[in-house]
């Protein structure tokens, strides 16, 4: 959808539009009954108004999709995570983004069709698996700021232990918990296959869109568990390392070990298993839908993506990423020696100022000497040598520098 002011106000009338038809079905039971009767004829009348019509429908995905980004802003500012204005800008589009999907996910379930009597129990796995589908952004965005904050040097144990907490492991929670609400599917190969569960209409949809969601719903479980296993081991490592001096070695390798597994399932896994899966849901969808042709054209759209991604996955291959830090080098550089600083003359080969303190000093593998002030600045840039430009890193407990420059 194209971000702009007279969309959004477009989707407010939509959204006033399902308020209205909610209103209007629980006036005559206030008014007949009494406000203690709201509570027990809210959830069906909610139901009722969501399927009156698609306007309506979309209205509802419209006021979900807006508290939703409201709770992720609210939570974003508790673990004290700022955005550029950039950033800023692309999660206020969020609610388009949000709102669409939602839609499209209940178009798929087909809610409006009547013969499926729509119960509360439907809506409700739907609000949850909505939710569960975007849930791995919070601890993604966590592990990102994580990350930022250890290169500049700028986090606290206390930044550190919310990007833990709050960024990995109450998402993980909450995804627990979400699993469990949506979740309907027998964990025996042999029923799945054979679509016996499928038959209880009170709370499951479509069985082709069932099977979709519960594929779906297990991807996405599987990468909230990734990223907040990545998020979790990256913050703690980062702080062990860069604040509390605990073993480098061991936190890169945590680091690099973790994001390795997390390319395998995203790059390669994820996708071959897609592929199976919508393979599966085709041949249960022509038994069950009557607009076969549209729905079919996404999942094969579906299916070329995974097919596209996995060729791009095949040609660059899986490797962890290197957590290299500029502290991480600065900490082990060495002092330099008598007849390097005779070679340099006592002099940084950054500021080029002269300083008779050697201890301010140190020590590229190359032979080339900086005041530590002054690389570390430099490093925080580019990972490499300002003179000769090879690369270094920090790796296994050493410093490495490459063979030959950029």
């Amino acid at each position: 959808m194209w971000v702009s002011v007279n969309e959004e106000m477009i989707n407010k009338a939509y959204a006033l539009v399902f308020l209205g038809h909610w209103a209007n079905s629980i006036a005559p039971v206030v008014y007949h009954h009494g406000i203690q009767a709201v509570v027990a004829a809210a959830p069906e009348a909610f139901v009722q108004s969501a399927t009156t019509s698609w306007i309506s429908l979309f209205g509802l995905c419209w006021v979900l999709a807006c508290l939703y980004h409201k709770v992720m802003t609210l939570w974003f500012r508790s673990m004290q995570i700022g955005f550029t204005a950039a950033q800023e800008r692309d999660h206020a589009a969020l609610k388009f983004e949000l709102s669409g999907c939602f839609y499209l996910f209940l178009w798929l379930g087909d809610v409006l069709d009547m013969d499926r009597q729509l119960t509360v129990i439907h809506v409700s796995r739907m609000m949850f698996f909505f939710v569960l589908f975007k849930l791995a952004t919070i601890p993604s965005v966590s592990g990102q700021v994580a990350q930022t904050q250890a290169l500049e040097g700028s986090g606290s144990g206390l930044n550190y232990s919310k990007y833990v907490v709050e960024g990995s492991i109450v998402p993980a929670a909450l995804g627990i918990f979400l699993l469990d609400r949506v979740w309907r599917a027998p964990l025996v190969v042999e029923p799945v296959i054979h679509g016996t569960w499928m038959t209880d209409k009170t709370s499951l949809f479509p069985s082709d869109f069932e099977m979709w969601m519960h594929g779906e719903t297990f991807f996405c479980s599987v990468d909230l568990a990734f990223q907040s296993l990545h998020t979790a081991v990256n913050s703690v490592a980062a702080y062990g390392h860069l604040e509390a001096d605990y073993s480098a070695p061991l936190c890169h390798i945590l680091m690099e070990k973790t994001d390795w597994l997390f390319k395998l399932w995203s790059l390669f896994l994820r996708h071959i298993l897609n592929i199976v899966l919508q393979c599966f849901t085709l041949t249960l969808l022509w038994e069950n839908r009557t607009d076969v042709f549209y729905v079919s054209f996404m999942y094969f759209f579906r299916i070329f993506n995974c097919m596209e991604y996995l060729h791009e996955a095949s040609v660059g291959g899986v490797s962890g990423q290197f957590f290299c830090w500029s502290r991480c080098v600065i900490k082990a550089l060495v002092l330099p020696t008598e007849s390097q600083f005779a070679e340099w003359n006592d002099r940084c080969s950054i500021c080029q100022l002269e300083d008779e303190d050697h201890q301010l000093f140190c020590t590229f593998p190359c032979g080339h000497i900086f005041h530590r002030e002054c690389i570390e600045q430099w490093l925080k840039v580019r990972m490499c040598c300002p003179l000769c430009m090879r690369g270094i890193r920090f790796r296994h407990g050493r410093i490495k520098m490459d063979k030959s420059s950029f």
